[in-house]
């Protein structure tokens, strides 16, 4: 059973693994194809590809759906809704490695919702990582005049509600991830659909440079990374799942280097740093055992 429980655990981190790399590769994708579509627009229509493969998983299980799966993942699909927004909308003004790391700060975020919402103890080194990351933001997004842009606080926004939305994960496990995960995608494929036909203009047509990258951000960061989140989150501490999560912000800027040429400035590179080590410290705990190390879920 012991053997069991470690296998399901391996597989689970790899998966969180799997999601942060192809979360990273997103990034350059969405970068690029902002230059050939408005920010809304494109959120829909990705959204529109993965909602294809979750009608056919919804349909699959039919019968399974029940009034309580139907609510959590419509509010998921609400949470996951904003906080996508919130990204496309400041990925407009910011480099795709810098959008890496801003998305990055729901690991600073986790403990101050906790604290703040949800009444919970928070440990120390969760309250010293929340501050070395804000310090780390700070580094990577205050220009000469220390004002942050607007496509930074849009980025932080979106950090913020991606921490909502591991919580709201974590205190909903008993549900059916495939319910939960088509939920949220349809309902947050309908919620960007309408703002978009409210906010900005339909496109006469798709450019046809943007639709590899729809076809990747669809199946691959929506339907594919966001399942995997859900599917390993559910075997993996909270804490654990943010820290394997976040490194999709060093995936971004190795990807965004690689094939988009963008150079990582020493102001940036420091920044990165305090949040990478934000989320090392806010994830860290002592060994309880010989045989496993445990990762704090809740303080």
């Amino acid at each position: 059973m012991k053997g069991n429980a470690k296998t399901v655990k391996t597989i689970s981190v790899i998966m969180l693994i799997l999601a942060g790399m192809i979360w990273g590769g997103s990034f350059v994708v969405v970068k690029d194809s902002l230059d050939y579509i408005t920010p809304l627009w494109q959120l829909a229509l990705r959204l529109l590809v993965a909602s294809v493969p979750a009608a056919v998983l919804a349909v699959i299980n039919l019968n399974k759906w029940d009034r309580k799966s139907i609510c959590h993942g419509a509010v998921l699909g609400v949470i996951f809704a904003a906080a996508l927004i919130f990204q496309n909308k400041g990925m407009q003004y910011v480099s795709a490695s810098k959008s890496a790391f801003l998305t990055g700060t729901y690991v600073a975020f986790l403990p101050v919702i906790e604290i703040v919402f949800l009444r919970r103890r928070v440990a120390a080194r969760k309250i010293i990582a929340a501050v070395i990351c804000t310090i780390g933001a700070a580094v990577l997004t205050l220009q000469g005049r220390f004002v942050p842009e607007w496509g930074d606080l849009s980025l932080l926004a979106c950090g913020a509600l991606y921490a909502v939305h591991l919580i709201y994960i974590d205190e909903n496990m008993s549900i059916n991830p495939i319910l939960l995960h088509t939920g949220q995608i349809i309902a947050a494929a309908v919620i960007c659909l309408a703002v978009a036909f409210i906010a900005e203009p339909m496109p006469a047509a798709v450019n046809p440079r943007c639709v590899p990258g729809l076809l990747y951000c669809g199946i691959f960061e929506v339907f594919v990374g966001f399942f995997f989140q859900l599917l390993g989150q559910k075997n993996v501490s909270i804490s654990l799942s943010a820290i394997l999560l976040s490194m999709e912000s060093v995936y971004g800027a190795i990807f965004s280097a690689i094939f988009l040429g963008e150079k990582m400035t020493l102001r940036m590179a420091i920044g990165s740093a305090l949040i990478v080590s934000a989320a090392i410290i806010n994830s860290y705990t002592r060994k309880v055992s010989d045989n496993e190390i445990k990762f704090d879920t809740r303080s």
